[in-house]
């Protein structure tokens, strides 16, 4: 894999791709003219079948080695990455969806209820809502691995909790989206433990998630929705395998960012629609994409934005290197 600076860049380029895709579903979810077009509902649930599943297993592969061995400290480090900029991006978000977007024509929002209640149900932090989910998957990990570090445990309480929405279907939201999510936070974890073991067999699994995600989504009823998300994480990451390096660093670097192109898209969706139809889709998924990299570029050259937007905040330097530097 291409790595850049210490980092994975293949890792890094699927967040902004899976940023690419949550875009490109809260178009036709939120822009009245696209969500009639004919199929936008199935390119929606093809789109949401794998997309926040990508992200969480992404957040398990750089997960591997760094959970330490303080699980308050750990706890707190992901609260300043994911829930401060929760918190800030909703505080903008909420009472733009309620005036801009109803002067639109747009969903209106109760806005006030919502942003009382959204570090407690996530369904009412709107499009923020998988920072937070993903705050409490990582809750969820450091107190399993209290009872216990072994990998089968990880793996065998993943797939339990898996199935809580399955036998509980009137879980509250964020139960259901937490379990669901957990499992392959903790599917990236094992992978990445496992790297070298598994690497013979990745070509031969990504390509077997290429040519099984097409089947799986025309026979979606039949086939358990954790094989159709595994399948479409498969083939994603057949096609970065392959894409020219110099691509891969391009979107790496944006993905760095996909935070901040996470909060940032519902500031500027509304307003930019072009056209209709699908080729509107097209144009406007670009507009608003190309809007929010270039602004969180500009929140990235600030200490502060970086830290309560991006949720890049300073790190501590080691004590023995902090008294070298005194």
């Amino acid at each position: 894999m291409a790595k850049g600076a210490g980092r994975d860049e293949s890792i890094d380029a699927l967040k902004f791709y899976a940023m690419g895709l949550v875009v490109m579903m809260h178009e036709f979810n939120l822009v009245p003219a696209f969500k009639r077009l004919p199929h936008a509902s199935t390119v929606v649930d093809v789109l949401w079948a794998f997309s926040m599943p990508l992200f969480a297993l992404l957040s398990g592969l750089v997960l591997w080695g760094r959970e330490g061995h303080h699980p308050v400290r750990f706890l707190w480090r992901k609260a300043q990455a994911l829930v401060v900029p929760y918190i800030v991006w909703i505080s903008l978000e909420l009472p733009i969806r309620q005036f801009v977007f109803h002067m639109k024509g747009y969903e209106p929002s109760d806005w006030l209820p919502r942003l009382a209640w959204a570090l407690i149900d996530v369904s009412r932090g709107i499009q923020m809502w998988f920072l937070i989910a993903l705050f409490w998957v990582f809750v969820v990990f450091v107190l399993l691995r209290l009872v216990s570090t072994s990998r089968w445990w990880l793996a065998a309480t993943a797939v339990a909790l898996s199935q809580v929405p399955r036998f509980w279907p009137d879980a509250p939201w964020t139960v259901s989206k937490v379990c669901w999510l957990y499992l392959f936070l903790v599917i990236g974890y094992l992978i990445a433990s496992e790297r070298e073991r598994l690497s013979p067999f990745a070509w031969p699994a990504m390509i077997a998630g290429f040519i099984a995600f097409p089947v799986f989504v025309a026979f979606d009823a039949s086939v358990p929705k954790e094989l159709t998300a595994l399948a479409g994480i498969g083939a994603s990451w057949a096609v970065y395998r392959v894409l020219p390096k110099r691509s891969v660093a391009i979107q790496a670097h944006w993905g760095r960012l996909s935070l901040g192109i996470y909060g940032a898209q519902m500031l500027v969706l509304p307003f930019l629609v072009f056209g209709d139809g699908y080729l509107g889709v097209a144009l406007s998924w670009s507009a608003t994409m190309a809007a929010c990299v270039v602004i969180s570029l500009l929140l990235e050259r600030w200490a502060p934005t970086r830290a309560v937007l991006l949720g890049q905040w300073p790190r501590p330097k080691p004590r023995a290197e902090a008294a070298a530097t005194a």
